[in-house]
């Protein structure tokens, strides 16, 4: 039977502090689909772009250091979490979901990038976010 290891959460403040001050090294994975991933995405030193469905297969290949922290995102959190427990049962031990996923990031007005260049969204309101 497995056992789920729920991945801790992380916050966008906790998150832009390990961005900017760089004194913390860990992996920053995007797992939304390529289309997602060139509207925008969130710079940092070390980051990788996998989808959900390969994170198993091509992480795994990639960061062989199962202490290396590594902050999972998605559009609004639901696949990230999906994503940071697979890695938990694979063995990774600094797994952290990135709470809200990028709409969040983006609605707090952190900066994101794209084939433009970095920049940072006033007033945001995202339809994903909006009830019928």
């Amino acid at each position: 039977m497995r056992t789920c290891k729920y991945p801790q959460s992380i916050d966008n403040k906790t998150l832009h502090s390990w961005i900017e001050d760089g004194e913390k090294e860990f992996v920053l994975l995007d797992i939304r689909e390529p289309g997602e991933v060139s509207a925008a995405k969130i710079v940092a030193d070390e980051s990788m772009d996998i989808p959900r469905g390969l994170v198993e297969f091509v992480f795994t290949q990639k960061i062989t250091d199962h202490d290396m922290p590594v902050v999972v995102y998605c559009k609004k959190g639901g696949r990230g979490a999906l994503a940071a427990a697979t890695l938990k049962e694979l063995g990774y031990k600094n797994v952290y979901n990135l709470d809200g996923g990028i709409l969040k990031w983006i609605t707090d007005g952190y900066p994101v990038s794209n084939f433009f260049g970095e920049f940072e969204v006033k007033n945001f309101e995202s339809n994903f976010q909006k009830k019928s």
